[in-house]
């Protein structure tokens, strides 16, 4: 990977969590602080409502304040891609989502496989379809996890194929092997960008032909991550490699909970936001407090 062959959606990607008030009620003015924040330090764009944002517990008339709130904020500090985190196990739901979404100016929309219904592959190619007939960029988002589906590589490779706006991929599997396959299949293909979702798995992304990360790990260390990417780039291995080993203890530690019920806690430390999750998530335990106290975070001035 060299400067010379930059693609639209390579680089370190953050996806902003939703902060909420005492009453439950979205912090505008917190997350109008975050996007501001993260727009001063090298990141490639914002991806908004997703796993860290805690989509799930948004309704339909708050997912789309957000999309369109963040899409605005961000398109006014600089030239930034939002990829609006649009998927559902309902085609129809992710369907105005994903048109909201372009409506407010969003660059892509990132749809994760329809989770608990589990697709047939038909059906996968048919929910893919409909999404890119909008005419808005699509990033897949495999996340097995949580989806309970896996995309295969001959999954990802035929909806390439098949779905014209498909352009990359959210790879989140937590098989090393699968992810260095499909980062080197398409490592010279100028027409799909493989972003790591596994945050501790960006360095193994990059060095096999991935080109970022979409990574909440940046919602903490910005810096280090954006550094780390940029060694990559530079074909800097040794210095990328020491960065890499700097983060993976601080990575599986904002993990110890989950996502984003530490983070925010680290995010309450770093910026002041409340450490409020929707249920179902509960508040972080005593452990996990303990754990991200013993990172040291210093209030971003």
């Amino acid at each position: 990977m060299t400067h010379h062959d930059i693609r639209p959606y390579d680089g370190i990607f953050v996806p902003l969590v939703t902060p909420f008030l005492a009453s439950m009620e979205i912090d505008w003015a917190a997350l109008e602080r975050l996007v501001r924040f993260y727009a001063g330090l090298g990141l490639a764009g914002f991806v908004p409502c997703g796993s860290t944002g805690e989509a799930s517990t948004l309704s339909m008339q708050e997912h789309k304040a957000v999309i369109s709130f963040v899409t605005e904020k961000a398109k006014a500090l600089g030239d930034f891609r939002v990829v609006a985190a649009t998927g559902s196990n309902s085609t129809q739901e992710c369907l105005e989502l994903t048109a909201h979404a372009k409506a407010s100016g969003a660059d892509a929309c990132l749809v994760v496989t329809p989770y608990y219904v589990r697709p047939n592959r038909s059906g996968l190619l048919a929910h893919y379809g409909r999404v890119s007939e909008l005419d808005l960029d699509v990033l897949l988002y495999n996340i097995p996890l949580r989806a309970g589906l896996n995309l295969t590589l001959e999954d990802i490779v035929l909806l390439h194929a098949k779905v014209a706006r498909i352009v990359g991929i959210k790879e989140a599997t937590s098989d090393i092997g699968q992810l260095i396959d499909v980062a080197h299949h398409f490592a010279d293909d100028a027409t799909f960008t493989v972003l790591s979702g596994e945050d501790a798995l960006l360095f193994d992304c990059c060095v096999n032909g991935g080109r970022g990360s979409i990574c909440a790990t940046a919602l903490v260390y910005p810096r280090e991550v954006v550094a780390l990417h940029r060694h990559l780039v530079a074909g800097q291995l040794r210095e990328a490699a020491s960065i890499n080993r700097w983060l993976r203890p601080r990575v599986k530690a904002l993990f110890c909970e989950s996502n984003p019920v530490a983070i925010k806690h680290a995010l309450s430390r770093v910026h002041g936001i409340l450490p409020i999750t929707r249920a179902p998530l509960g508040p972080a335990s005593a452990q996990a407090v303990k754990t991200i106290d013993a990172l040291g975070l210093e209030p971003e001035s």
